[in-house]
């Protein structure tokens, strides 16, 4: 048991709630990397679309837009 001359504990910070309290939890760099982050798995996501519009819109056969896909693969391993 404590001692009856301590100063009672005090109470815990309340939660961080919302957006703001998420936001104002981390750094601004973090925010930074996590925009860039969400940003480029943004872009990645257009990678399967693509085989659709290169068949249907621009005619290619779905060799030729397999070709076009394995290259950009290909172009990610620099």
């Amino acid at each position: 048991m404590p001692s009856s001359d301590s100063e009672p504990a005090s109470p815990p910070p309340p939660p961080l709630t919302g957006w703001r309290g998420a936001y104002a939890a981390y750094p601004p760099a973090f925010w930074v990397i996590w925009s860039g982050t969400l940003i480029n798995r943004l872009g990645e996501f257009v990678a399967p679309l693509l085989g659709f519009y290169l068949t249907a819109e621009r005619g290619l056969s779905l060799w030729e837009a397999g070709i076009v896909l394995s290259a950009l693969g290909i172009g990610r391993f620099k």
